[in-house]
């Protein structure tokens, strides 16, 4: 076995011990449900009428018909065994650490270097996440492809064949269609373009900027080759943005001003490099600060990217990886920064998946070039290549045992944030469904405390006071719930249930025939209880 052999290995068995545990995780409550085991075109298995729904349809606010298509694949080989699904994350995690290794190894022929990218990308905390909730299945598959069209573009580079060319532009629209996230991906090749591909060179100093013999295409033909890869990745951002605000996910300027989005994006980007470096009080739900932070906070973190941003650019006297890393880090987040605000988080743990791969490269090419500066033995790199990732494994490890269930997840997450309304909502609607409905009532109540104008935790708490026996009480939210969102069919059919409790017929019919008028899937069990009132 050759050495590149041995290290595929290595990682394999690394990324595999680390996250097999997974393997005896359910579904969760948590968007799973909504990805598979409560989506009718998903439990159906790989059927045509589930192709022709995946490629035309927008659920959950997110177009992304491949994933859709791998979800659907995995019920017909698993069902509804949830350590089937997993296997799947954790096999395309395997493949993107191994294809990261390749992909490098090939553009740069460093093979410990490479080696080690790959490894802190497999093993490192933050990338738990996205492997651990099979709803994040996206991610990881838009990734497997984007790093393939990497690799055939690295081809490319070298022999300029219009196959090699060909296949990058197919598996870009692939990954594309699995999530928009490499959306940046023309950017990533024009870096790579640069370093190590080194088909761009800058100008000899003293000269009117000119290509050197044989250092490649020019600045303008670069451009226009990477034309098709810009014009799928604007056709994507339109998809997604179209996508989600259709599905009411996008919040408008009068929502979240644009200076509180810029606000949040510069800290976060902070915060994630800070989490890169010491991976601690990771959680599922990040919420979206209900204040601006502070001036110090602000401009410290804008202090701190600058800074970083000069160091790389200050490093281009001798070495090109610092920018590159860098630049690759800041541009692959754009999309997830939170400029164009989806959803109520101010960060994610997943949404670093490809950024830190930029990361990683400065982490190891630095590392390997200041042994050779301190003329350390070549030992000392290849034991710092392993004692790295090992030691990232084990708070990985941890990471991975919170993804048990929505018990624990929640739980986690209410310990390491603060007036975290998702995480008391959800806790509470795990605790209720167990039974144990006076602790989910004191998480549900906190939840309205922090939001008290949401009809979901309205409705949530008046379906655990029902369970306690608190009628009156259950009323008065359903009513709440109900002025919030006057078309919530599950508001609608919760209200009548409770108005028929008490004896209000009229009233109970009124509102079960509404809830079928709002939700048509809901026809047969509206029927069947006016019958029963009859």
């Amino acid at each position: 076995m050759g050495r590149a052999a041995a290290i595929a290995t290595l990682l394999c068995l690394l990324t595999a011990a680390v996250f097999a545990p997974v393997l005896g995780h359910g579904f969760l409550h948590f968007d799973d449900g909504i990805y598979v085991t409560e989506n009718p075109a998903v439990r159906a298995g790989l059927t045509w009428p589930g192709v022709r729904w995946a490629f035309s349809s927008v659920h959950h606010s997110n177009w992304t018909p491949l994933t859709w298509l791998s979800h659907m694949l995995d019920v017909e080989l698993f069902g509804l065994a949830p350590a089937g699904h997993h296997l799947v994350n954790v096999l395309l995690h395997v493949s993107n650490a191994v294809l990261l290794f390749a992909v490098f190894r090939r553009m740069t022929g460093a093979l410990r270097r490479s080696a080690l990218v790959a490894a802190l990308f497999a093993v490192h905390p933050l990338h738990v996440e996205p492997v651990a909730w099979i709803a994040t299945r996206k991610d990881l598959l838009s990734t497997f492809f984007g790093l393939l069209s990497l690799w055939c573009y690295a081809g490319f580079a070298v022999r300029a064949r219009r196959r090699d060319y060909g296949l990058a532009l197919l598996f870009a629209a692939l990954s594309l269609l699995a999530k928009q996230m490499l959306v940046t991906l023309p950017l990533i090749l024009l870096l790579l373009d640069w370093w190590p591909l080194r088909r761009l060179s800058p100008a000899r100093p003293g000269r009117r900027a000119r290509r050197r013999e044989g250092s490649g295409p020019g600045v303008a033909a670069l451009l226009l080759e990477k034309a098709p890869f810009f014009a799928l990745s604007f056709a994507a951002s339109v998809a997604a943005f179209l996508a989600q605000r259709r599905g009411g996910s996008v919040a408008d300027l009068e929502m979240l001003s644009l200076w509180r989005r810029i606000d949040n994006a510069v800290v976060s980007w902070v915060i994630y490099v800070e989490k890169t470096i010491v991976p601690a009080g990771l959680c599922a739900f990040y919420p979206f600060p209900s204040e601006p932070h502070s001036g110090w906070l602000l401009g410290g973190s804008l202090v701190g990217l600058v800074a970083l941003t000069v160091v790389a650019v200050w490093a281009l006297r001798e070495r090109r990886y610092p920018a590159v890393g860098w630049l690759w880090f800041l541009v692959t987040l754009v999309p997830v920064i939170g400029l164009v605000q989806i959803g109520n988080q101010a960060l994610a743990d997943r949404y670093t998946y490809v950024p830190l791969i930029g990361l990683f490269v400065v982490v190891s090419f630095g590392a390997a070039d200041l042994f050779d500066r301190w003329r350390l033995p070549d030992a000392a790199f290849t034991a710092m290549c392993i004692a790295l990732p090992c030691a990232l494994a084990f708070p990985a490890s941890r990471q991975v045992r919170t993804w048990q269930s929505d018990q624990t997840l929640f739980e986690r997450a209410l310990a390491v944030t603060e007036a975290n309304f998702t995480a008391h909502n959800n806790l509470g609607n795990v605790l209720h469904a167990r039974g144990e409905n006076d602790a989910a009532a004191r998480h549900l109540e906190a939840a309205l405390r922090l939001r008290p104008d949401s009809p979901k935790a309205h409705n949530n708490l008046a379906n655990t006071y029902l369970d306690l026996g608190r009628t009156a009480d259950a009323l008065r939210h359903l009513k709440l719930a109900l002025r919030l969102a006057p078309d919530a069919f599950q508001v609608h059919f919760n209200l009548a249930g409770v108005l028929a409790k008490l004896g209000r017929t009229d009233e109970a019919i009124a509102h079960y025939r509404r809830a079928a008028e709002l939700e048509p899937a809901l026809t047969a069990r509206v029927q069947q209880r006016l019958r029963s009132l009859r």
